[in-house]
């Protein structure tokens, strides 16, 4: 998703992870791994915003994942 390749190249570029470093496996480097892990535990902090009828609706991304 965009949201995974938008985290993905912050980490890239030396963004600090939301991950403790006991909860990245062995080995995992890949920033897009990183981003779904990230995503996966919930500790993205994004907010969707939306326009609906010139109002702007917040979308808290846990809540899309339910």
């Amino acid at each position: 998703t965009r949201i995974i390749a938008f985290r993905a190249q912050q980490i890239a570029a030396g963004s600090p992870l939301f991950l403790k470093d006991d909860e990245i496996p062995e080995g995992v480097t890949d920033p897009v791994e990183l981003a779904e892990l990230e995503l996966k535990l919930g500790r993205l902090p994004v907010k969707l915003v939306r326009r609906v009828l010139q109002r702007e609706v917040v979308i808290d991304l846990d809540d899309l994942l339910g």
